[in-house]
């Protein structure tokens, strides 16, 4: 990986969407896909992973027409199955803005900071509905508004750079510091 500092341990990748990330809890727990494809390594490892050392979040998107941006979390850690893998994220920064983190960026309805994990049997999201179920997709959805990387091409967005047909890829990143 050419992304400093180096050591970094992909937990995400989509490219080029074609497999299925409408999954439920178990999966998204242990883990699924093909690391020579696209896969998510499991909530389990990740909160392994975060608990007991400062993390550095990396998010980076592409676009088709080769536009690229990212953001980075100074901070990220989650938490327990029992807590349902809440993502807590420290300062954002980087050419994507801070969306994930700062609400003012998108709105309440956006930012991820301090969800749980939401999948289509597990709705721990603030929607009235389940946004898993409406997006076909897990993630840490406040209410189901602007980022969904785990969602198909027909939802799948990181609001506002780039969504649906212009999306190319995304990948997810962590690292100690």
């Amino acid at each position: 990986m050419d992304v400093d500092p180096k050591g970094w341990t992909v937990f995400q990748w989509r490219h080029p969407l074609s497999v299925n990330f409408s999954r439920d809890w178990e999966e998204y727990k242990n883990g699924f896909g093909d690391v020579h494809g696209e896969f998510w390594l499991g909530n389990e490892i990740l909160h392994r992973l975060t608990t007991p050392h400062r993390t550095l979040f990396h998010i980076g998107v592409s676009s088709v027409n080769g536009s690229s941006w990212y953001e980075r979390c100074d901070n990220m850690k989650i938490a327990s199955e029992l807590q349902k893998y809440t993502i807590t994220l420290g300062k954002a920064s980087g050419t994507a803005g801070d969306s994930i983190t700062n609400a003012s960026s998108v709105g309440t309805d956006g930012t991820m900071d301090g969800m749980p994990f939401t999948t289509y049997d597990r709705d721990n999201d603030l929607y009235s509905g389940n946004c898993a179920v409406a997006y076909r997709g897990g993630w840490w959805f406040n209410r189901c508004y602007s980022i969904c990387l785990n969602c198909p091409r027909d939802s799948i967005g990181y609001y506002p750079l780039v969504q649906k047909s212009e999306f190319n890829s995304s990948i997810l990143m962590i690292t100690r510091i």
